[in-house]
C-alpha cells in the first residue's frame, strides 16, 4: 500500500492533538466573613461555616446541541465529545486541557469529522463502506513495507502484552474510525491518487530550487570513522577469554588471506553493527572506551589494526576513508521528490473536492472558529530627555 499523505490521514480518520496545560481545579468557594468578637463576652466557639460544594466545570458548555449538519444529517455535540474523548484509554478528557483549550480546538474537531463524513458519502456512493475484513487486508498490507528489525521490535512490545501482530490488527479493526480511513483511503486511491502524476520537468525543478536540502554533511573536524569486528565473552573466565582470543585471531588470519571485511563482520561479530559491515561511522575523542579510541586514531585510512581488547572482548578495526560534504543527486533523490510533488497535488485535489462536496452535501458548521487573537501594540519608546539650557 502507499504511505498516506498528511492530507489524506486528517480527512480518514479523526485525530485529536495533546496540548500541554496546567491543571484544572475548581475555584475556591467564599467563606462567610467571621462576626466580630463583642468585648467582655466570651461565647462559645461558633462551628466553621461549611464550605459549598464545589460545582464542576463543564468543559464542553461551550458547544451548542447541534454543531453541523451534513447531507441533512445532524452532527451533534455528543458526537464530538464522544469522537474526541475515545481518544484517551479511559474515555475521560486529560486535567490537562481546559475550557478555553476544548474551546480553541472544537472547531477543528468539527470540521475534521465533518471532512471526514462528506469522504465517507463520497465512498458509500461508490460501493465503498466501512469494513473489518477490508481493513484487515489493508492493514497486512501496510506491515509488509514495515522493516524486519523495526517489526521484530514491534512484535515483542506486543508480546509483553500477551498479544500477536494478528490479535493486535484484529482489535484496530474493530476500531470504526479505523475503518472509515481506510474506506476513505480505498476511494482516495481508486479516483484520486492513481490518477497524481510528477513530470520529470516538475521533480527536476524541485531539485533545483531545493538543492540546500540534499546536501550531505561531511564527518566532525577533528573525528575518524572506523569498522569493526568484535569477538566478545561468554564470561568472565580465563577460559573463556582464551577461547575469544583464538577466535578473534582466526578472523584476522582469515581477513589477511583475502576474505573481506564487511562479510567477515556480518559473520563473525558480536556487535550490532555487524548489520552494516561493522561500520560505526564517525566518532570524536571521548566517545569510545580508551583502547578503542588509540588504536582507531593511531591507523591510516584503510589499515587495519591488530587484535585489540577492551572490557567488551576482543575487536579487529578499520578505520575508514573520512566521509566530506557533497550533494545527493538527482537520481538519488528522484523518488523523494516524486512523493513530495505527488503528495502536494493530493492535498490540492482534496480540498478541491471537499470544496465541491460540502457545497453539494448542504454542509452547514454551525461553530464559528474563534477570532485570531491581534498582536499587542508595541510599547511606545520613551521620549529622550530634554536637556536643561546651560546656565549663562
Amino acid at each position: 500500500m502507499k504511505k498516506i499523505n498528511a492530507a489524506v490521514m486528517t480527512a480518514g480518520a479523526l485525530s485529536a492533538a495533546l496540548f500541554a496545560g496546567q491543571p484544572v481545579f475548581a475555584q475556591d468557594a467564599k467563606t462567610a466573613a467571621a462576626p466580630a468578637a463583642k468585648p467582655a463576652v466570651v461565647a462559645p466557639a461558633a462551628a466553621p461555616a461549611a464550605k459549598p460544594a464545589e460545582k464542576a466545570e463543564d468543559l464542553w458548555g461551550f458547544l451548542p446541541a447541534v454543531v453541523a449538519e451534513v447531507n441533512g444529517k445532524k452532527v451533534t455535540k455528543e458526537d464530538i465529545v464522544k469522537i474526541f474523548t475515545a481518544q484517551f484509554p479511559d474515555g475521560q478528557v486529560p486535567p490537562m486541557f481546559t475550557r478555553q483549550m476544548l474551546e480553541k480546538f472544537a472547531p477543528q474537531v468539527i470540521k475534521q469529522m465533518v471532512d471526514t463524513m462528506v469522504l465517507l458519502n463520497l465512498a458509500e456512493k461508490d460501493g465503498i463502506k466501512p469494513d473489518k475484513k477490508a481493513t484487515v487486508i489493508a492493514l497486512n498490507e501496510m506491515i509488509k513495507n514495515i522493516p524486519p528489525e523495526q517489526l521484530d521490535m514491534e512484535k515483542q512490545k506486543l508480546a509483553a502484552q500477551n498479544m500477536t501482530m494478528e490479535s493486535y490488527i484484529d482489535k484496530t479493526a474493530d476500531n470504526k474510525i479505523v475503518q472509515e480511513s481506510f474506506a476513505i483511503r480505498q476511494w482516495l486511491d481508486k479516483n484520486v491518487l492513481t490518477n497524481l502524476k510528477a513530470t520529470d520537468q516538475e521533480i527536476e525543478a524541485f531539485y533545483k530550487e531545493n538543492k540546500a536540502n540534499f546536501k550531505v554533511p561531511g564527518d566532525p573536524e577533528g573525528s575518524v570513522r572506523a569498522s569493526h569486528i568484535l569477538i566478545s565473552l561468554k564470561d568472565e573466565s580465563p577460559a573463556a577469554d582464551k577461547e575469544a582470543k583464538e577466535k578473534v585471531e582466526k578472523v584476522l588470519a582469515r581477513l589477511k588471506a583475502g576474505e573481506t571485511f564487511e562479510k567477515l563482520a556480518e559473520a563473525e561479530s558480536a556487535c550490532p553493527s555487524k548489520k552494516a559491515g561493522g561500520s560505526l561511522g564517525a566518532f570524536s575523542k571521548g566517545q569510545m572506551v580508551p583502547e578503542f579510541e588509540a588504536a582507531a586514531f593511531a591507523l591510516k585510512d584503510g589499515e587495519v589494526s591488530g587484535v585489540v581488547k577492551t572490557k567488551f572482548g576482543y575487536h579487529i578495526i578499520r578505520r575508514d576513508k573520512a566521509v566530506t560534504e557533497s550533494e545527493k543527486s538527482l537520481a538519488d533523490v528522484k523518488g523523494a521528490i516524486e512523493n513530495v510533488i505527488k503528495s502536494k497535488k493530493a492535498e490540492e485535489a482534496i480540498k478541491t473536492i471537499l470544496a465541491k462536496a460540502t457545497v453539494d452535501q448542504g454542509v452547514k458548521i454551525l461553530v464559528a472558529a474563534p477570532a485570531p487573537v491581534a498582536p499587542a501594540a508595541p510599547a511606545a519608546k520613551a521620549a529622550a530627555p530634554v536637556a536643561a539650557p546651560a546656565a549663562k
